[in-house]
């Protein structure tokens, strides 16, 4: 049997997700409901078997990984014991290479896993996620 990890949304995680249901609301509130309900379940459930979802080929790392809530990816990051929830992007949305891989020095290297090295990455995803689809 899979062991449990601990499931906690980062302070990026949280505004993606409440800016994402925001924008939603304001045109379909009934989607964003759903929306938000599906996400939470989605975050919940990597309590167990968090590898599941695919690795996120722009970070080039087995930890970070997604899994899509409708068109959003639920992007994440498994450490021992924990899973953090880094963002709810669209997935049409660019994620530079350049800076995934700039993040991922900056977080303390590949198999780094603690709490301070995620708050570097957590506030390095800001920059990658706001690159417009071109």
């Amino acid at each position: 049997m899979a062991s449990r990890r601990r499931v906690s949304w980062t302070r990026q995680g949280q505004q993606t997700l409440e800016e994402v249901v925001s924008y939603l609301a304001e045109e379909a509130p009934a989607a964003a409901r759903r929306l938000l309900s599906e996400a939470l379940e989605t975050a919940s459930s990597l309590s167990t078997l968090g590898e599941r979802g695919r690795v996120v080929p722009e970070f080039g790392n087995a930890q970070i990984r997604a899994l899509f809530v409708y068109r959003y990816r639920l992007i994440y990051r498994v450490a021992e014991g924990e899973v953090f929830i880094l963002a709810l992007i669209h997935g049409a949305r660019a994620i530079s290479p350049e800076c995934a891989t700039s993040t991922i020095r900056e977080a303390g290297g590949r198999g780094s896993s603690s709490g301070a090295n995620t708050e570097v990455l957590v506030q390095s995803v800001v920059t990658i996620v706001v690159e417009p689809v071109m």
